[in-house]
């Protein structure tokens, strides 16, 4: 829906991520999937801070490079957008003066009605479709959804434990506590700048975090399963 928006509505656009991974994967689908040639797609974040005619970026890098983007972007398009409703967030939409808003969630509501805030600044859901209706009409398989829970492996757990020691020490000695994404974001995000302990305890929580997203134990039972149900339909 997002590439097809942008090269019916031919504008500058701003896309805004909420990983780096998904940050690549636009510019990937950009040039392989629209008309639109690589020199026309810039991005800010990961190291890189490059505007052009589309821009991808991450919300972090939004939050800290704002200035970059005021009044530059008539379209912009927020994946993953439930991320954008945290109030600290939200400031980066008001700072956005552009025509065209879009946002693509699979999972608009938060408990803490912050989608409220969010439908404020891109407007009310104008496509909703529940997994239950896709599979039930054939857009995606039938599923059964089942919790496997593995273990970290023993380089993994010290890495984890490590980071996670990192990140926490830093809430302890700043007396924080994270209850919610915009505590998480008022505490951390907003800090960097001014605190290099900040800039630690985030960078050591991303890790720990991309550990557990990642780690060996899961990609080996990702591939058993798929070995285990490669006939399966």
């Amino acid at each position: 829906i997002g590439l097809k928006i942008i090269e019916e509505l031919k504008q500058k656009t701003l896309i805004i991520v909420p990983t780096k991974n998904l940050l690549h994967q636009w510019i990937d689908h950009l040039s392989k999937y629209t008309s639109l040639s690589k020199d026309m797609v810039g991005q800010v974040g990961d190291n890189v801070k490059e505007i052009k005619e589309i821009t991808v970026t991450t919300y972090d890098s939004a939050r800290l490079n704002l200035n970059l983007f005021r009044k530059t972007f008539n379209l912009v398009i927020l994946d993953e957008a439930h991320h954008a409703a945290a109030k600290e967030t939200i400031k980066v939409l008001e700072g956005l003066p552009a025509k065209y808003r879009l946002g693509l969630t699979a999972t608009p509501d938060r408990s803490d009605k912050g989608e409220e805030l969010l439908f404020k600044y891109i407007g009310n859901p104008i496509l909703v479709a529940k997994i239950s209706d896709l599979a039930d009409n054939g857009f995606i398989a039938k599923y059964q959804l089942k919790t496997v829970k593995v273990p970290l492996t023993a380089e993994e757990r010290i890495q984890y434990d490590k980071n996670m020691g990192i990140y926490r020490g830093y809430l302890r000695k700043r007396n924080i506590k994270i209850r919610s994404p915009e505590d998480y974001e008022r505490y951390l995000i907003f800090r960097v700048n001014q605190d290099i302990e900040a800039k630690e305890a985030l960078d050591a929580h991303r890790i720990a975090r991309n550990i557990v997203y990642s780690s060996q134990s899961k990609l080996e039972k990702i591939e058993e399963l798929l070995e285990k149900h490669s006939l399966d339909k």
